[in-house]
């Protein structure tokens, strides 16, 4: 994986973003890659 492909950038923002929206709501434990990937629309291959 390229660190300085365009792509690869925006993924993990919006990856952050997501993470960070969900723990406005929810505990630290309750928050799960399921659950970041079901609201930032993106597949769990993203996190390996």
């Amino acid at each position: 994986m390229n660190e300085n492909d365009l792509r690869v950038q925006k993924t993990k923002k919006v990856l952050v973003e997501t993470f960070l929206e969900i723990l406005e709501h929810e505990e630290m434990k309750a928050v799960t890659v399921n659950s970041i990937c079901k609201k930032s629309a993106h597949s769990s291959h993203h996190f390996l």
